[in-house]
């Protein structure tokens, strides 16, 4: 949809042309039409077999169960996200921070990336914690998306902080390629409750989050995870060794890798060998 996705394809071509396999992020959104794109545009690459392959990166394995993806499977390989948070300068204990976030504005009133309009789950969240501060940070242009919500401008510096001294992060979002917000605000400390994604934060979250399915689970377990130091203290703990672990200081050899076993599917795409 970017116009200059164009450049891309020649870049493609060019690799391609001087014996060069290509790895390139398509975008998967978790999204049918999306989907159906990436499959059409895989099979239009590598329609001429006597290039190079050309594959998908994604950012989870389990993309590769999206049935519109199942033609050219072979083509999809994980890649990890490489993840790394903006400093804090500090890291406040749970009565030593106050407020939710959920996010960037503008997203929040994308009903194409919400799947639907955000101000249901966000009034669930208001009818549990009615004299809790909400927050979302304003990145890209757009009005304001819920009465209760305030929007604070976005930061060059101190992003970090914002982040650290917020008790709660709340993702909403679902139809993005990666949420990358998310993870860094677990490397401070702060429980992140999520929607499905399992294109990206169910894996790089999974339990050290909680995942909810509707505005009235969501509601119950922010009322809970909020005002529970023992559980929040637990979820805090996890959400900082979950940082660590998906940190792109970490992630060096699984995006060897992933590489690795990029070249291994491209020697047995080229051959026909699938032993």
């Amino acid at each position: 949809m970017r116009p200059d996705f164009a450049t891309v394809d020649e870049k493609i071509e060019q690799l391609r042309a001087a014996g060069v396999p290509v790895l390139v992020n398509l975008s998967y959104l978790y999204e049918p039409e999306r989907s159906k794109w990436i499959a059409e545009k895989l099979a239009e690459y590598n329609s001429r077999t006597e290039l190079p392959p050309v594959l998908a990166a994604v950012f989870a394995e389990s993309v590769i169960d999206d049935p519109a993806l199942q033609p050219v499977k072979d083509f999809v390989v994980f890649v990890p996200k490489t993840i790394e948070p903006t400093s804090a300068e500090y890291m406040p204990d749970f009565h030593d921070r106050e407020g939710i976030c959920f996010g960037d504005s503008t997203k929040l009133s994308n009903k194409d990336i919400i799947g639907g309009s955000s101000v249901e789950w966000i009034n669930a969240v208001c009818r549990r914690l009615p004299h809790v501060n909400l927050y979302a940070y304003k990145q890209y242009s757009g009005g304001a998306v819920h009465k209760h919500i305030q929007t604070v401008p976005h930061m060059t510096d101190g992003f970090g902080n914002f982040l650290a001294e917020r008790r709660l992060f709340i993702n909403l979002n679902v139809h993005l390629t990666f949420e990358m917000v998310g993870c860094e605000a677990q490397s401070y400390g702060t429980p992140l409750i999520y929607r499905h994604m399992p294109h990206s934060l169910s894996e790089y979250i999974g339990p050290t989050g909680i995942r909810v399915r509707s505005p009235e689970e969501l509601g119950e377990l922010a009322a809970w995870l909020y005002n529970d130091e023992s559980a929040w203290r637990e979820y805090s703990r996890a959400s900082r060794q979950n940082g660590a672990a998906i940190s792109y200081e970490n992630a060096h050899a699984a995006l060897e890798a992933s590489l690795r076993i990029a070249l291994v599917r491209v020697r047995s795409l080229q051959t026909g060998d699938d032993s």
